[in-house]
Parts: C-alpha cells; sequence; structure tokens
C-alpha cells in the first residue's frame, strides 16, 4: 500500500498498489510486451516511436521467474475484443491465446469472488456502477455477509457549514429524484441510444444516462441494507474536505484480495478499457492489508480483529466520525457513512449533465 501522506497532486487522492515478483511478475512482463508490440506507432511514419529497423519487436519473456515466498497470485486482464492479434502463450502456458477475441477475466474474478464471500466484503474503487455486481453485492448482504463499499466523496462541505452541507444533500436527493427520472426517459426518448457489443455479449448500455437504474435504484437499495456501509474519506486536519478515492481493490473474508486498474464500471471490466489486476489467495496478505488500510481509515488497531469485529469497528467508528461531522466538531477518523439515496442521485445528474454535452443539437430542440 502506498504511503498515508496524501501530497496533493491534482486534489488529494487515495489510492492502493502492490509489487508483485515472481512468475506472476513474469506474466505482467509478457502482457505488456503483447500489447506494446501491436500499440506502439512504429509503422506510422508520423509516430513518435523509433522505426521497427533501429528498435524492433519487444522480445516475449521465455521462462518463468523463480518462485519466492508462498503467496498465489494471478494475473487477469480485461482486454477489448479486436484490438490484438499475437497470442503468443506465456512461458508456463502451450497453446496460443484467443486474445482476438478478448478477455473478461477480471469480470469473472469479482463474481466468483463476491459469490464465494462468507463473512465480509471490503470495497475500495473510483467507480460504483456494474449493475450485476451491485446486484451479487445484495445477494451476498441477503446472505448475511458484511459490506463495506469506499468511494469517492463530494464536496458540499467545501461551500456549506456540515450541517448545510447534508440538508441541502437530502434536498437534492429526494426533492429532485422525480424530476430527475422524468428528464431521463425524455433525453432517451428524443435520441435512443444505439446497443453495443461487449465481451459479455450485447449491451444496451451506451452512454451514462443508461446508469439511471444503477444510481436512482441499485446502489440506494444496496446501501441501506442493515449490513452495508457505503462511506467516503476525509482529507484529515481539513476542513472536512472529502479525499478522492483512486484505489480499486476488494478483500473478501481476511483470505483473498484483488488490487489492479479496473474500475467497477462496464467500461472497465467488459467493452472498452483494457485493465490489468492481481488476485491473492493469501490469509497473511489479505489481512495485513486490510490492518494496514483500517488504521488509516480508523486510526485504531486491529490486527487482534477478525474480518467482522474489525468491520462492526469500521462503521461504528465512521458514523460516530459523521455525527461529529454534522455538529462541526472535530473528527476522530478519516471514514464517515453517506447516504445512497443522495450520493446515487448526485452521481446521475453528473453524468446526465456529462453526457448531454456530447448530444447533437438536433436532440436538445
Amino acid at each position: 500500500m502506498v504511503t498515508s501522506e496524501h501530497e496533493p497532486l491534482h486534489g488529494q487522492k487515495h489510492d492502493v498498489n502492490v509489487e508483485i515478483r515472481g512468475p506472476s511478475a513474469t506474466d505482467v512482463s509478457h502482457s505488456f510486451i503483447q500489447r506494446w508490440n501491436e500499440a506502439c506507432d512504429y509503422t506510422n511514419p508520423y509516430g513518435a516511436y523509433p522505426s521497427l529497423n533501429e528498435a524492433g519487436m519487444l522480445p516475449f519473456p521465455e521462462r518463468c521467474a523463480s518462485p519466492i515466498g508462498r503467496d498465489r497470485v494471478q494475473i487477469q486482464r480485461t482486454i477489448r475484443k479486436h484490438a490484438y492479434r499475437d497470442g503468443t502463450p506465456a512461458p508456463n502456458q502451450t497453446r496460443h491465446f484467443d486474445i482476438w477475441n478478448g478477455e473478461a477475466s477480471i469480470l469473472a474474478q469479482y463474481e466468483i469472488a463476491i459469490k464465494s464471500a462468507k463473512r465480509s466484503i471490503y470495497i475500495e474503487n473510483q467507480h460504483i456502477a456494474h449493475p450485476h455486481l451491485l446486484q451479487l453485492i445484495i445477494e451476498a448482504l441477503d446472505r448475511g455477509v458484511m459490506v463495506t463499499y469506499m468511494v469517492p466523496g463530494f464536496r458540499f462541505e467545501q461551500y456549506l457549514n456540515p450541517t448545510l452541507a447534508t440538508i441541502a444533500a437530502h434536498t437534492i436527493g429526494k426533492s429532485f429524484g422525480s424530476m430527475v427520472r422524468y428528464l431521463d426517459g425524455w433525453f432517451r426518448w428524443m435520441s435512443p441510444p444505439p446497443r453495443h457489443q461487449t465481451l459479455c455479449g450485447e449491451s444496451p448500455i451506451s452512454s451514462e444516462s443508461q446508469y439511471a437504474n444503477v444510481f436512482l435504484e441499485i446502489l440506494p437499495k444496496m446501501a441501506s441494507h442493515p449490513r452495508c456501509f457505503l462511506g467516503g474519506l476525509i482529507v484529515p486536519d481539513s476542513h472536512y474536505q472529502s479525499l478522492y478515492i483512486h484505489s480499486k481493490i476488494m478483500i473478501v473474508d481476511d483470505e483473498w484480495f484483488t488490487c489492479g486498474s479496473a474500475n467497477l464500471v462496464d467500461l472497465s471490466l467488459e467493452r472498452d478499457h483494457t485493465e490489468l489486476n492481481a488476485s491473492v489467495w493469501s490469509r497473511d496478505a489479505a489481512k495485513s492489508l486490510r490492518v494496514r488500510l483500517y488504521s488509516e481509515h480508523l486510526a485504531a488497531d486491529t490486527q487482534g480483529m477478525d474480518d467482522l469485529e474489525a468491520m462492526k469497528l469500521f462503521h461504528s467508528r465512521a458514523d460516530a466520525n459523521q455525527k461529529l461531522m454534522l455538529e462541526g466538531k472535530q473528527l476522530d477518523c478519516m471514514a464517515h457513512r453517506m447516504d445512497g439515496d443522495v450520493y446515487g442521485t448526485v452521481l446521475f445528474i453528473l453524468s446526465l449533465v456529462l453526457e448531454r454535452r456530447s448530444l447533437p443539437r438536433s436532440a436538445l430542440k
């Protein structure tokens, strides 16, 4: 995990990274070369990359790095269809991979992990917009799993005191929900979305406004579950300034975690982007990551607690922190709870505004 100073760089951010050694590092190298050799512009007469005669193609690794440690690490990817052709196998594989038809193993890992969870799921992610995964989380909650989902917060507090900020947020969430739904229906009637092919089949999702069901229904349903916590982080020693969560991790049952570049949205998991994640099956590594994150977010040592005890502490301290914020007092830690209805409505309003910028004028007449 990166250090916790959170130096300002285009605003305050929280992120998590992993260093990989051993055979899985060879897999990362192979994936990089596989993409680089086809993505570089040496064939373009105006390209910045040196010509093929001067540089040549990068060679694939011929053997795996020696094993280091006991942790099991697996690399997953999202590869867009019809973007790459060279399916040269990794050193420990015997057959070519059909990379031409894409890959969605990150999505598959998330699905399996959420379905397999027995006790707890801890998520930090920049996005919260994949309807299928949110439904799986709701199913996990219904079977008794505790869930913490940490996301970027909004900065009402920059303009209002905490009490007025909360009132304003709830006014946006409660008073304009029906109007937002009406506007979404009107815009979709004026400019019906085309259907897109994804790695998982045809999808009608073509723009942010198509996430209305996610932001206005599924997300609030998940967040309102008694075993679910939707929250954000506050910059330490600031006037309630939101800390932007840029990390993409999930820890399950203190036994398994994934960390990488994939956001929990269809663009990163099944349609457009190319992503890379590392999944680690190790009780020691998963608990160590959880303890370090909770230490930073809660200012508390949870080393002697199991995952459920630690998560209950997380929820209670973050709820108490939210109360302190509403009272205008100094906070005890960085974590705080957010309202799912408010968060979903604001997300949808923002996405609707962003989408309208790209619509043809005829659609707005």
